[in-house]
């Protein structure tokens, strides 16, 4: 959570590029005493429950801001930003500022407005709802229904050896609106072809996990990526990971891509031994910005990592530790 108090404008920033903060913004021109608190969920809005507002066709199944007054009684002007490093920006995101809104859930999405007018375009920009006097939850919103898709993407990506076949998993955070996912596999990184097709689990907007079996693992070296078709006809791709069979003990950590453009990046290593590794990574000056754990299977196995929305362009390093060993290897985040 993030408070401010102020005179005129303030905004928190939730996520920051070269391009600028991926920030909710107030603005209380006159008032010196109201405060508020703000807080950026990294979450599907579609999950906090249905959109009632007439005009309101749906909301952003990635991320919303809570925003509550704390004192004061001022009206205010909320902006809400997007730009294209933001971790919602795997798939097409914004396409059509006409139709973006801000949206206000109260026991639904209940209201919206866009009076205040967009600004940048879609790969950059801000959409403004002026005199709200109303708060709790906001989400960017469309008011057509094949405008602005505002998806979720793909987390914990995965892939390794079992034994004679290859284990492909995955996790769908806020599961809504998916008709299949279709995993695809290629033997050059470049061309891919169909292994499997499985229907959407539940679409009520809670976490889904998924795991497919390929048998045919006689290439030394096999790429892997999900495809989940939506319901309005539109495809969002998950992050490319690979499985190599033949690999030495000699070639321990790999990561890609690098740079890291899209705030996710997949990490591949080789052990022989089935491990809990635990995954760091540290900025240039040596602060810890992100850790999680992951538990390899031993052989070759790689993952997708989802890095801090909050993390400035610039160069880190990713480390995994585990079993009285340490791989290390430098990114730049851009």
């Amino acid at each position: 959570p993030v408070r401010k108090r102020g005179n005129d404008a303030f905004t928190f920033p939730v996520g920051k590029s070269g391009a600028g903060y991926h920030y909710c913004g107030i603005s209380a021109p006159g008032s010196t005493t109201d405060a508020f608190e703000a807080e950026y969920m990294r979450a599907s809005a579609v999950g906090l429950g249905s959109v009632t507002a007439s005009g309101l066709d749906h909301v952003s199944n990635c991320e919303y801001w809570k925003l509550d007054r704390k004192t004061g009684s001022s009206n205010i002007n909320v902006t809400l930003s997007w730009n294209g490093t933001s971790n919602c920006s795997a798939a097409a995101y914004i396409n059509d500022l006409a139709t973006l809104v801000v949206a206000h859930f109260g026991t639904s999405w209940d209201a919206f407005g866009n009076d205040g007018g967009t600004s940048g375009s879609a790969t950059d920009g801000s959409v403004t709802w002026n005199n709200v006097s109303i708060f709790s939850p906001f989400s960017l919103g469309s008011t057509a229904s094949s405008k602005n898709p505002l998806p979720v993407k793909f987390v914990n990506v995965r892939a390794y050896t079992a034994g004679e076949k290859n284990r492909i998993e995955w996790t769908n955070m806020t599961e809504s609106e998916v008709d299949h996912y279709e995993v695809e596999r290629s033997t050059d990184g470049n061309s891919f072809t169909l292994l499997s097709s499985m229907a959407a689990r539940s679409n009520n907007a809670g976490k889904e996990e998924y795991t497919v079996l390929d048998n045919n693992t006689t290439a030394a070296v096999i790429w892997y990526r999900i495809r989940a078709k939506e319901f309005d006809g539109t495809f969002v791709y998950s992050p490319i990971v690979k499985v190599s069979r033949h690999q030495s003990d000699n070639v321990k950590l790999v990561l890609y891509p690098n740079p890291v453009v899209s705030g996710q990046l997949t990490i591949q290593l080789y052990s022989n031994r089935n491990e809990n590794y635990t995954i760091t990574v540290y900025s240039n000056a040596g602060q810890q910005v992100l850790r999680t754990s992951w538990q390899h299977s031993g052989g070759s196995a790689s993952r997708s990592v989802e890095l801090p929305a909050s993390l400035a362009p610039g160069y880190y390093h990713l480390q995994v530790s585990g079993g009285g060993k340490t791989f290390s290897e430098k990114f730049v985040r851009q």
